[in-house]
């Protein structure tokens, strides 16, 4: 790929292709190439942090879906994963308040869907809590 600005994207698409087809290093490759174009880039932290709560790495999701709200607090896909990973890894009530707090989501509402939680989270459940 060339040197362009539109390189970080590609890449984090590369990755998408690559996940979908559960070739998870190809795709772990793709997003640090993106990463090293665009270190900010909200869209591949986000899609590295899915595919490390894929593959039992809690703990690094949750640093790199941190970054990815800190960089882009209200795009839907960093939402999805971040609620998706409170509510179905996180006991802790100061954690999730800390992490959505650069966010609009209704921590409330999170709080008392996280108990009915049972697959993935869509677009629309967090539209929903949206203020």
């Amino acid at each position: 790929m060339e040197n362009n600005p539109e390189e970080a994207e590609a890449y984090v698409a590369q990755a998408m292709l690559h996940a979908d087809l559960y070739r998870y290093p190809e795709a772990f490759e793709s997003l640090e190439r993106a990463l090293a174009v665009n270190p900010n880039n909200a869209e591949a932290l986000t899609m590295l942090a899915s595919l490390q709560l894929r593959l039992g790495q809690i703990r690094a999701a949750r640093e790199n879906i941190a970054r990815a709200l800190e960089l882009d607090p209200l795009q839907d896909r960093v939402l999805n994963v971040a609620v998706q990973m409170l509510v179905s890894f996180s006991n802790d009530e100061a954690e999730i308040e800390q992490l959505l707090a650069p966010t609009s989501v209704d921590l409330q509402r999170v709080r008392d869907r996280r108990r009915f939680f049972l697959g993935p989270m869509t677009v629309d459940f967090l539209r929903a809590t949206l203020e």
